[in-house]
């Protein structure tokens, strides 16, 4: 199996699952599903950005995917207060 087609499979997969979290977020059942795709969809952009990043070999794309998987986590962790009813500060 080549690189490109190895690569291009990886995206075509991190997609699909994209769209199957995105129907979790819209779908439910509760607030906790919901918070759990959303992270997971944090995780799959990270994903994505390295599938791009060994795509284009291309450094950038790795310091964008850095960023996102910090943002994603102080996120999850301000949903997952928000849930429990307690103030980000507690």
């Amino acid at each position: 199996m080549s690189f490109a087609l190895a690569t291009t499979a990886a995206f075509v997969i991190m997609v699909a699952c994209s769209f199957a979290c995105l129907w979790r977020v819209a779908v439910g059942p509760s607030p906790a599903d919901r918070a759990g795709a959303l992270a997971f969809m944090g995780i799959l952009a990270v994903g994505l950005a390295a599938v791009v990043a060994a795509q284009h070999a291309s450094g950038v794309y790795v310091h964008a995917a850095l960023a996102w998987s910090l943002a994603s986590f102080v996120a999850t962790l301000a949903i997952a207060k928000h849930i429990e009813g307690k103030a980000l500060d507690e």
